[in-house]
């Protein structure tokens, strides 16, 4: 089935597009010559895209579900002109069931092309736009079933004077929640706090999380009190540390490598899967120096995630240091490098100032690894007090 290219509500974006792909110059290949060229680019992503039939690999782009994208597919040859120019792929929307194990899958062809109007006298130029609306395609789901993934795979492609041309693929896919809220918190034990302390802090602080890690929590049962207050229902717990979620959590895994607590599960946000991660490494060793059993824990944590790009949550108390923040003494270790080379640590992304954190050193991290932006950080609480720790808190967005 053909889908026409849908343009209503966005022609100023279409506008801005098509002003960007003329003012690249179209046949431009870099060196400044001009030859017959194709390009295929985006607006209204984040993170827009741009390839060209010179590039070589598939591109990914992530769209949040209030995204309206429009695709340009633009040909170009002065010395010979363009026949024709095409965006071509499929679009496909997955639902699973709300009961049974059925998988929906909804799947349309894509070919929307754009011909020269007079074949003996080609333009130098032609182009061809197709848009999609995310929040329609995501509402496409029938009765009885939810959403869980959209994918569009499209490629440009041209027919000029000079010979065909095509762009490699590109990818934009949606899922999940546009945006997640992530928090580490150690309560500080032992600070014998009152039950209303630790519900006060659920309610005021935890909260504002959509996952939530904890350490130097007394007991379970005041993990399982601050998560109630907070609205996490779901919680694991091994000895001082947990984790808590708005979703159900699936394959736990709990480790004690040699003092350092490290507990992982799937949690499913938006309908997608999300691999969180809580940890609470030991102090042993002062944090400005290296810890071989914290190096230990790190590599055990990373054993834990799943391969790229499956989306990672983590954080907690690992007491080390970065060389990045507030800390006493200079200098990194290589257990945070470790686990800043396999995820972005969020307030190294951020660029932030060292009093953006309050507190005099940085133990305490929030780590993300897939198709989510560090977009907002915060670790100044009052509300913290009677710990020792700053309650750490950030924002991630989709894309």
């Amino acid at each position: 089935m053909r889908r026409p290219a849908r343009t209503g509500g966005l022609l100023p974006v279409v506008s801005a597009l098509v002003l960007v792909v003329s003012a690249c110059g179209g046949g431009d290949d870099g060196t400044g010559a001009d030859r017959p060229g194709l390009r295929l680019g985006s607006a209204g992503l984040r993170n827009d895209l741009l390839v060209t039939d010179a590039s070589t690999t598939t591109v990914t782009r992530r769209a949040r579900s209030t995204d309206e994208v429009l695709l340009v597919a633009s040909a170009s040859d002065a010395g010979k002109g363009v026949r024709r120019v095409s965006v071509d792929g499929e679009l496909q929307v997955t639902c699973v069931p709300n009961s049974g194990t059925q998988i929906v899958r909804i799947r349309d062809p894509i070919h929307d092309e754009a011909t020269a109007s007079d074949p003996s006298t080609l333009p130098d130029r032609l182009a061809k736009q197709y848009a999609l609306r995310v929040r329609v395609e995501r509402d496409r789901c029938p009765a009885g079933t939810r959403f869980t993934g959209l994918e569009l795979l499209v490629h440009a492609g041209a027919d000029t004077g000079s010979g065909l041309l095509q762009t490699p693929d590109v990818i934009l896919e949606s899922f999940g929640p546009d945006a997640v809220r992530i928090a580490t918190f150690n309560f500080f034990n032992p600070g014998r706090h009152a039950d209303a302390v630790f519900q006060r802090w659920g309610e005021t602080l935890v909260s504002q999380a959509d996952v939530a890690f904890f350490q130097e929590l007394p007991d379970e049962q005041r993990a399982q009190l601050v998560a109630t207050a907070a609205g996490l229902p779901y919680v694991a717990y091994l000895e001082n540390t947990a984790i808590a979620s708005r979703a159900p959590l699936r394959d736990l895994r709990r480790l004690n490598v040699d003092g350092s607590i490290i507990i992982a599960a799937t949690t499913d946000l938006g309908g997608h899967p999300h691999t969180i991660v809580g940890a609470h490494f030991n102090a042993r060793v002062r944090p400005w120096e290296m810890s071989t059993s914290r190096v230990a824990a790190a590599r055990e944590l990373l054993a834990l995630l799943p391969p790229a790009p499956g989306i990672v949550l983590a954080g907690g108390d690992f007491n080390a240091y970065s060389g990045i923040g507030p800390q006493v003494m200079a200098g990194g270790t290589p257990e945070i490098d470790m686990l800043r080379a396999a995820m972005t640590d969020v307030f190294s992304a951020l660029g932030l100032p060292d009093d953006a954190h309050c507190s005099n050193q940085r133990i305490d991290y929030l780590f993300v690894r897939g198709s989510y932006t560090p977009n907002e950080y915060k670790a100044c609480f009052p509300e913290s007090t009677p710990s020792d720790h700053p309650f750490v808190w950030a924002r991630l967005v989709a894309g």
